[in-house]
């Protein structure tokens, strides 16, 4: 439909161009789950506006217990690029209010014949460059990653197909097989490995029966794979999203530390699919809002 639509098309190019990575993120969630937006006004009205879906407040380092060491999670360069998406988007709407003033768009054509308009976009690049170098930085300091040609495949199958993932976890869960689907997302997962022991996050719906038999000191192997997250934010949102599809339960958020030599391989907009059969073991429990927050170790 936006292919036929070369006008729809240049709005749309546009608009994304005024999104940072993470509105960016939350917006291929809600995407990628074809999900009505309609059941997300408040935040898509984030969006449009082009706010931030997300606002940091302190952090509170007594909390985190043993989970949050210094450089082990991504929370520390989230924040620093907070501080850059600020400068970032003051940058862009300067370049934005000048093309209006002159009648342009945002076309690369019409930029580079105006002086003063490929100088502004120079600087808004540099800013989102350097945002990007962040992030990079923290990738390279604590994942491996070998990809084969077969990646974007076993990617795509694994991240876009939503459903038949949550399926196929469920059945390995419950003592399922290995099927042709498990032997992909195996070779996926293969593809990464921990360098460095890495704080991330995952949401979930479980039941009450099932909270409450994760004590501090518990340890279990999870049989099935792992889809977690850099980002705190995405991985509440998740959990809210599986609520609002009605799964019952309550709401947990895993604060999970991977262990180095952990298979973990990172599929795009921040998630990282772990490998199954890894062992879990439950370091800390606490309660924040309506979250229950879990924290614990993963190791092969």
């Amino acid at each position: 439909m936006i292919i036929d639509n070369p006008i729809t098309s240049r709005v749309l190019a546009n608009f994304a161009q005024t999104l940072t990575s993470q509105d960016k993120v939350r917006l291929m969630e809600l995407v990628d789950n074809d999900l009505n937006l309609s059941h997300y006004p408040q935040e898509w009205q984030k969006i449009i506006r082009g706010e931030s879906v997300r606002k940091h407040g302190t952090h509170d380092q007594k909390t985190h217990g043993s989970w949050a060491t210094s450089g082990n999670s991504y929370d520390e360069i989230d924040a620093q690029n907070e501080i850059i998406n600020a400068e970032w988007r003051k940058k862009y709407r300067e370049l934005d209010n000048y093309l209006t003033s002159k009648g342009m768009t945002h076309s690369w054509k019409e930029i580079e014949a105006d002086p003063k308009a490929k100088k502004m976009r120079a600087e808004v690049d540099a800013i989102d460059a350097k945002r990007q170098a962040n992030t990079n930085k923290f990738y390279e300091e604590h994942f491996e990653k070998n990809e084969t040609e077969d990646f974007a495949r076993l990617r795509t199958k694994y991240v876009v197909a939503d459903t038949p993932t949550l399926k196929m976890n469920q059945q390995l869960r419950e003592g399922g097989g290995l099927t042709q689907r498990v032997k992909d997302a195996d070779a996926l997962c293969a593809m990464g490995v921990v360098k460095e022991r890495v704080g991330v996050y995952r949401g979930a719906i479980l039941p009450q029966t099932m909270v409450d038999s994760l004590k501090v000191g518990t340890s279990f192997v999870d049989k099935g794979f792992q889809s977690t997250d850099v980002l705190k934010s995405s991985a509440k949102f998740y959990a809210e999203v599986r609520q609002d599809d009605g799964a019952k339960g309550i709401k947990v958020l895993f604060r999970m530390t991977l262990d180095k030599g952990l298979n973990a391989v990172d599929v795009g907009y921040g998630e990282i699919a772990v490998q199954r059969n890894a062992t879990m073991t439950v370091t800390n429990k606490s309660k924040s809002g309506d979250f229950t927050i879990i924290d614990v170790e993963v190791t092969k």
